[in-house]
């Protein structure tokens, strides 16, 4: 005997933005639902699609279709980087779910793939319908795996998909669950065929099911005590009772102020019950410490009947409800995501606001320690905060919130009415045509490193804030063995080329950089060579950048491996970063780099470190002097070059961040801090949250 529920899944598709796009031609998007039962798969099967009046677009080459148990939407024709396009497409799909206590949180998976057919030019008609019916001609170009979670408590939820392979494309969505009907299965199918065929008392054959089920519900005993009961009677009657009122609130919101209206007032309202055996049990609370198992079975089905009964009617209204508000109730389960996405960042960041008088007063750092033992009580902590999770959450993007990198924050500020802004401002925002601001924003990468480097932090940024222009420098890319002195040179002519080609005195608003391990020192020696812009500069962020070089460096083994790039491979640059440029300490490179101009007109500065980074000193990245550097025979010399650094700044603010990665299992790469560094520029989730952090910089 097994008890199921049948499942409807309202799969509403937004607009799709192809942020980084490498392949012209035609993409589709191609979804699948389906539970696990005993680690089966068992589909949902699409049967209605719904191309909403306001999707018609010239992007839009051939309709979407159901097939078998996927659906495909339109065929879209993109050709731009950036392109945004509205599908605006809805598909239900259905499919069954056991409800036995220990699958009351059973979960449903949605895979989505990003399909593409090369098309250069736009086709005829004709070619186009062999392309629709040909699918052999597409390939997949990304896959998101996401996961609905607790499908029998109903839901309606916003989730955002990214696909971040060849092309970086984000998409948006909407998850509505009901569950609309109950049945019990016998597990024999020749016993209930002819105990149906037998039966000829219908009372009988519904004690019969009653039994039956009471099995699966309850223990084996014949009698139920008062507190399973309930305990059952709240997983499955309040609980479900609680989703369609939840969904009917929804509803009521999002159409308040609309013309369907009236179909709103057609949802019956169950708060007023809140479940008729839990009503009953607050007016007058039961005195029998036991039910027998046939009531306790009837009194929980019964109340599921007539809630699924009214689920089951309000789901064409429901579908005729969205078509008609679409955009608000997309808004409105956005803005929720939003909030639940920075609850869980919260979990893994721990702030610590401080107001100086100057900022060259903090180059003296404890941090180490400090962040050695909050990382420690940090990783002790077991979070369960199920409520802040989202319902759906792309699972293939979002680890548990026990791997979400920790963030420990430090923000400086100079002024006592400075408040540091944690009001959850918008993660993701909505897919539209936006005009660019005229702030543009350089990404500079690190030592042997390329443009490419940075193109998911370009990416991120373009989710992040979509009117920015973001640029991946190139001008140093194969020369940075060579002078810092020239790489500056060449990124400062990089910036003023691309602002005289691409804007003109009135639109350029505002420039800011983002640089990487070395891109933050070549930025910096770039800075002198920017003056005509520096009533432009907006913010300034560097990524593991050793500002004070890399003379404290704790890993012998990096040590190493720069003198051999200084000895071996003459590498200047290494040369520089070690301050063995010349034999007086304060006539090397980085030494006279630190008094230099520039930094002091930033609106905002940021620097990200990590103390599992051994290829960039923790303190030096920091621009701090740590207790240990501090004592050594260059101490003095750090320090001074911290004060010199710190003292320029004017900015508001000064953050620093230590990002501390919760790695699993050994590698070489970790024991030698390799792969610290490079989660700098790798790790999705840390660039959302760092970008979260430094909101207030793009305002």
């Amino acid at each position: 005997m097994s008890v199921k529920a049948n499942i409807e899944i309202v799969l509403h598709i937004g607009s799709l933005r192809a942020i980084d796009l490498l392949h012209q031609g035609l993409y589709i998007l191609q979804f699948q639902i389906h539970s696990l039962t005993n680690k089966e798969k068992l589909p949902a099967f699409p049967y209605k699609l719904i191309h909403l009046q306001d999707s018609i677009s010239e992007q839009k080459l051939f309709p979407g279709k159901i097939s078998q148990n996927s659906f495909r939407t339109s065929a879209l024709y993109l050709r731009h980087f950036d392109e945004t396009v509205d599908i605006n497409e809805i598909c239900t799909f259905h499919t069954e779910i056991e409800i036995l206590p220990n699958h009351n949180k059973s979960d449903l998976y949605c895979t989505c793939e990003l399909l593409y057919a090369p098309l250069f030019i736009r086709a005829e008609e004709d070619i186009l319908k062999i392309i629709e019916e040909n699918t052999d001609l597409f390939t997949i170009k990304g896959r998101a795996e996401m996961t609905i979670f607790s499908p029998l408590s109903g839901m309606s939820a916003f989730s955002p998909i990214f696909f971040r392979n060849e092309n970086y494309f984000e998409l948006h969505c909407c998850f509505y669950v009901f569950v609309t009907e109950f049945k019990y299965r016998c597990s024999n199918v020749d016993e209930e065929l002819i105990r149906l065929t037998t039966s000829g008392k219908k009372q009988a054959k519904k004690r019969k099911n009653y039994d039956d089920a009471g099995e699966v519900l309850f223990s084996k005993q014949n009698d139920v005590p008062n507190k399973e009961f309930l305990d059952i009677y709240e997983k499955l009657v309040v609980n479900i009772q609680f989703a369609y009122e939840k969904i009917r609130e929804l509803c009521l919101r999002c159409t308040a102020n609309l013309p369907c209206q009236d179909l709103t007032n057609t949802m019956p309202d169950y708060s007023i019950r809140l479940a008729k055996f839990y009503k009953a049990q607050q007016i007058k609370p039961t005195s029998e410490l036991v039910l027998s198992k046939i009531e306790a079975t009837e009194i929980i089905f019964s109340e599921l009947f007539d809630i699924s009964e009214t689920l089951k009617c309000f789901l064409p209204t429901f579908v005729n409800l969205l078509q008609n508000a679409s955009q608000t109730f997309f808004k409105h389960l956005l803005n929720s995501f939003n909030l639940a996405i920075s609850n869980l960042w919260d979990q893994n960041i721990i702030y610590r606001n401080r107001y100086v008088d100057y900022y060259e007063d903090s180059y003296l750092s404890q941090s180490h320690s400090r962040h050695e033992s909050l990382t420690l009580a940090h990783k002790a902590c077991i979070f369960e905060s199920f409520c802040t999770v989202p319902m759906v959450i792309q699972t293939n993007y979002f680890p548990g919130s026990d791997e979400l990198p920790l963030l420990l924050i430090d923000s400086l500020s100079k002024s006592k009415n400075f408040i540091c802004d944690k009001a959850n401002n918008g993660w993701i925002k909505a897919i539209e045509k936006i005009e660019k601001s005229g702030h543009v924003v350089f990404l500079v990468h690190g030592f042997g490193g390329s443009a490419m480097d940075m193109r998911k932090i370009r990416s991120h940024l373009s989710v992040f804030n979509k009117s920015l222009t973001v640029v991946c420098a190139y001008s140093n890319e194969g020369k940075t063995n060579g002078d810092i002195r020239k790489m500056g040179k060449r990124f400062a002519k990089e910036v003023n080329v691309f602002a005289s080609e691409y804007f003109s005195n009135d639109k350029l608003n505002k420039i800011s950089f983002i640089g990487y391990s070395l891109g933050g020192i070549i930025i910096r020696a770039a800075l002198p060579l920017l003056d005509q812009f520096y009533d432009k500069f907006g913010f300034f962020i560097t990524l593991s950048s050793p500002h004070l070089g890399t003379l404290a460096n704790s890993s012998y083994l990096v040590d190493a491996g720069i003198w051999v790039l200084r000895k071996l491979k003459k590498t200047i640059s290494m040369k520089q970063l070690s301050m063995k440029d010349e034999k007086d300490i304060f006539q090397t490179y980085l030494y006279q780099l630190s008094n230099s101009n520039g930094i002091e007109f930033f609106k905002n500065v940021a620097f990200v470190s990590s103390l599992q980074d051994k290829y960039a000193p923790f303190d030096s990245t920091r621009v701090e002097v740590g207790a240990k550097a501090w004592k050594s025979s260059n101490g003095d010399v750090l320090g001074k070059m911290a004060v010199n650094i710190l003292r320029k700044i004017q900015s508001s603010s000064l953050i620093r961040i230590d990002a501390n990665f919760k790695f699993k299992g050994a590698s070489f790469d970790r024991a030698i801090g390799r792969a610290a560094h490079i989660e700098m520029i790798e790790n999705a989730n840390l660039i959302d949250m760092i970008l979260d952090a430094c909101k207030t910089f793009f305002e």
